[in-house]
């Protein structure tokens, strides 16, 4: 930690290169893999997450913000990146000009690249049914005979985003349509050489789909939950959120604490802790039963958080003082704060609150050497 802001969350690069090379040997060396670094990364850096996928040869990367794009490639990263869908038609010149391979999912789309005065490498996006992005059956011949009208359009895949993982029918019926559409494109000759549908659960549930690419996001972070944790046993990459005690003192009966904060030991005088962390760096202001731990015990929080700071009683945990660490994920000890635990008293999935918080608050790196003998194309 940093003298001037103690509170930071830890990545954990090592875990990313066990997730990695554990989704090379899942998928096995023939099928492409496109690792996800959309969101900064899920908030973990996309320049330091790419750079960890370049080391461990993923075969490509995907991002959604072309910001990410740009700061990838200023770092010198040279992998091939896919661009999702974020952008309008009229900003398509801007994307052909950052060397990524975009995404087309409307038929404005594919006219602005077609004119975008520059070749360009895509992807083409169905929509099999979740209803957001994507080309309908209904468009697919168009879609054919423009591409074929279209040459510095260099088409490299198709893809989709499969809804209701967990409903094998569902699953089943969108993989049909995505199959007719392309078998319909193939029919009219266009038949581009990648196919993607496994995103993380895709991965962990069903390996048939694996196709011959795919694009893992929140397994390559150890954000799996339920039945897809177990199937597929990645590690945790935001490890840990820490921080220091700022202030301790002793609180009299009856005084008001923090915001909203109910006396927690009433007509008792209460030991308070104050930590130099809030909603700023991405927490909520309410917690459900929230602690944190000092001293390898929990200490629990008063009231709501404010922007900066955090009020919790330590009157149970003797020789608490300013410069302790405290910790709001992770292990101290014997005690730890999971991310089902984070999750329970925040109320949010950890898919959501773990991303937010690694974006809010400065990150401190832990990594390993890779070893050359299992880096995953050789795994």
């Amino acid at each position: 930690m940093t003298a001037l802001r103690p509170s930071r969350v830890v990545i954990d690069l090592a875990a990313l290169r066990h997730n990695v090379r554990l989704l090379r040997r899942r998928i096995g060396p023939s099928v492409k893999l496109y690792a996800v670094c959309k969101g900064d990364a899920y908030g973990c850096g996309a320049v330091a997450v790419a750079r960890v996928c370049e080391e461990e040869r993923a075969d490509a990367i995907a991002v959604g913000d072309p910001e990410d794009a740009i700061t990838i490639r200023a770092a010198g990263i040279r992998l091939p990146m896919l661009a999702y869908g974020v952008t309008d038609p009229q900003l398509a010149g801007e994307m052909a000009k950052l060397g990524v391979i975009v995404t087309i999912f409307d038929h404005d789309g594919l006219a602005a690249y077609g004119s975008a005065g520059s070749e360009v490498d895509a992807f083409l996006e169905l929509d099999c049914g979740f209803g957001r992005l994507g080309f309908t059956p209904a468009d697919i011949d168009a879609v054919a005979g423009e591409l074929l009208r279209t040459p510095s359009i260099r088409l490299r895949g198709l893809y989709t985003h499969l809804a209701a993982v967990d409903d094998p029918v569902a699953v089943a019926g969108q993989m049909t349509l995505f199959a007719d559409m392309a078998a319909a494109l193939q029919a009219q000759g266009v038949n581009p050489p990648e196919r993607m549908v496994a995103s993380s659960r895709v991965i962990a549930a069903y390996p048939h789909l694996d196709l011959n690419a795919v694009n893992p996001g929140r397994a390559l972070y150890g954000l799996l939950e339920g039945r897809y944790a177990q199937d597929l046993e990645v590690r945790p990459v935001i490890s840990g959120i820490e921080s220091r005690i700022i202030q301790v003192k002793d609180l009299a009966p009856g005084m008001r604490m923090g915001y909203g904060g109910a006396d927690p030991r009433p007509g008792s005088p209460i030991r308070a802790a104050v930590v130099p962390i809030g909603f700023a760096g991405g927490f909520p202001r309410n917690f459900t039963d929230g602690y944190i731990l000092v001293h390898g015990r929990r200490a629990p929080i008063i009231g709501m958080m404010s922007m900066e700071h955090t009020l919790v009683d330590v009157s149970d945990i003797a020789g608490a003082r300013v410069g302790d660490e405290v910790v709001l994920l992770g292990r101290q000890g014997s005690a730890e704060v999971t991310p089902a635990d984070l999750a329970a008293m925040t109320g949010l999935e950890a898919l959501e609150i773990l991303p937010r918080l690694a974006r809010g608050l400065p990150r401190a790196y832990a990594d390993v050497a890779p070893d050359p003998s299992t880096l995953a194309s050789g795994s």
